[in-house]
């Protein structure tokens, strides 16, 4: 019996009947399609009647048969490195590998995380193992620094060496909830910047929370704030999934930053150790310094650092969905305030991703979605000046703003040096943000409201100096390309964007993705790796 084994995926030639039984155990713990680097052949140019791009660009295929992938980076010599294992519904296991795209055929790749595949999978685990979703990778000197959970659903912070051997650089991080780990990125003194994000769509623990499943696994956990806060007194109620279970209410009242069913704290401790959740933290390479950068983030995908110490970072708005359903609110790009000062107040619950107040008309749902809630409207659940808490202030904060539910997640800026300063010379002074789309029915919660459009799906460009967006890789028909009978042959779903050391763009496609109970499902091999590049790019040279 033969095994030829790449990454995950496990082929099994043979054809006796061991050989066909370890191959369905294999199969049961999750085979990754084998990513594969297209010919200069195959990387045939997407016409501008499928996908619309910058004048004197081709877009291209690169790499395809991807699982789940969230997050892609570049090291100094031009290694790429890719992150699989996104989908929590396939319940793929991450895996990580890098790609030399001057090697020899049959060399190019090479694994990182796992190092090789256990014989019996999973019958026999890696002595080290990780768990997805993977929310984001830097290289950094030589080494791999990746966000990601433990086995018991904290987060992590792990340094790979490109050999596979790896450090714990800081743990315990608390992302048990809707939102795990974000993005991490290194600034310019080579120090970590990374996020996590919000237990709850807003605030409160209820009905949307146990559809994704983590209350009952966890039926402690909530949002935990950076520093202790006094509440307004607001008591939410939903249907009790536990009720007849064990005798319970057939009704639950639930506080903010409380446990599901728990209402009987209007004072909230802050996280213990510098822990909370909807934060952006900071740490040194070599760990045992963290920080508390800012909080009430409720979901920091992308994280970029830039010159003179500038760092952004995207937001994702908050739902129509759950105990306390929000309307309208915005995807958006905020800066960093006052690095150095220690928890920066940016608003969640209470503000919108564009940093308004919850309770302004236009983010107030209809009375369909707040008749079980025991309110006819939303309201702010902080009580901020006995909490000592300021509003967060736009015009310090706040860089541009993507329609609700774009889904804004990783990021990169325009150079201002390189190749790829000299091919984008025209945007410079901008990030550009890939947008991977809303996630309905999910997120729209079951109070009958539709979405005008589907909005994301597209990379766009963000001007700094005057907070602009515009569109800068989008479907030309608009939308993903499964909506628009194209599958494979156009923008799906992206969600990372990195320029790379030869000069050209590349987008991470985290492929076709539905929501299946409460929980994203990627199909497996559909994610993929485009490249935007001059027209005289030489694709026979990379």
């Amino acid at each position: 019996m033969t095994i030829v084994a790449r990454g995950w995926c496990v082929r099994l030639l043979a054809t006796t009947a061991l050989a066909l039984v370890v191959g369905m155990m294999l199969i049961s713990g999750g085979c990754y399609a084998q990513p594969t680097d297209l010919s200069p052949n195959q990387q045939v140019i997407v016409g501008r009647t499928i996908c619309e791009y910058p004048p004197g660009m081709v877009l291209r295929p690169y790499i395809i048969n991807l699982d789940g992938p969230t997050a892609i980076c570049f090291d100094s010599e031009g290694t790429l490195f890719v992150a699989e294992g996104g989908g929590t519904a396939g319940n793929w296991q991450p895996h990580i590998f890098g790609f030399r795209p001057h090697a020899p055929p049959g060399e190019r790749f090479f694994d990182i995380y796992p190092t090789h595949v256990p014989f019996l999978y999973p019958l026999i685990k890696p002595s080290y193992q990780i768990y997805g979703p993977i929310g984001g990778m830097v290289a950094y000197n030589g080494k791999l620094y990746v966000t990601h959970k433990d086995a018991s659903g904290n987060g992590v912070v792990t340094e790979f060496g490109y050999d596979g051997s790896h450090r714990v650089v800081v743990a315990d991080i608390p992302a048990r909830g809707d939102y795990g780990m974000g993005d991490i990125a290194v600034d310019e003194t080579g120090r970590l910047y990374f996020s996590v994000g919000s237990a709850t769509n807003s605030g409160v623990v209820g009905p949307d929370n146990w559809q994704i499943g983590w209350p009952r696994q966890y039926p402690d956990f909530c949002d935990v704030p950076f520093q202790p806060l006094k509440l307004t007194g607001y008591r939410f109620n939903s249907n009790n999934p536990l009720a007849g279970l064990f005798s319970g209410s057939p009704l639950a009242v639930t506080a903010p930053f409380q446990p599901y069913n728990t209402s009987d704290r209007l004072e909230i401790f802050g996280g213990a150790r510098n822990r909370c959740t909807s934060a952006i933290y900071s740490i040194s390479p070599s760990g045992g310094d963290l920080k508390v950068e800012a909080w009430g983030v409720r979901y920091a995908r992308g994280i970029v650092c830039g010159e003179f110490r500038r760092i952004f970072f995207s937001d994702d708005g908050m739902e129509l969905r759950g105990t306390r359903p929000v309307k309208n609110d915005p995807d958006s790009v905020l800066q960093l305030f006052s690095r150095g000062i220690t928890g920066t107040w940016y608003g969640f619950p209470d503000y919108t991703s564009n940093l308004q107040p919850v309770g302004q008309e236009q983010y107030q749902p209809g009375p369909e979605y707040l008749r079980d809630t025991g309110y006819p409207e939303n309201a702010a659940v902080v009580d901020e000046a006995n909490s000592h808490l300021s509003a967060p202030d736009p015009s310090n904060m706040l860089r541009g703003t993507f329609p609700t539910q774009s889904g804004a997640a990783k990021m990169t800026l325009v150079p201002s040096a390189g190749p790829a300063a000299g091919f984008f010379s025209a945007y410079r002074g901008g990030i550009l943000v890939a947008l991977s789309g809303d996630r309905t029915p999910f997120s729209m919660g079951d109070g009958g409201l539709k979405l005008r459009d589907h909005p994301g799906f597209k990379v766009v460009r963000l001007d700094l100096s005057t907070h602009e967006v515009t569109d800068f890789v989008y479907n030309t028909q608009g939308g993903p390309a499964s909506a628009l009978g194209l599958s494979g042959q156009a923008l799906e779903r992206p969600i990372d964007v990195k320029f790379g050391p030869d000069g050209a763009l590349y987008i991470l496609d985290y492929g076709y993705m539905t929501m299946k109970d409460g929980k994203e499902d990627v199909a497996e091999g559909t994610g993929k790796i485009w490249r935007l590049m001059p027209e005289s790019f030489d694709v026979n040279s990379n």
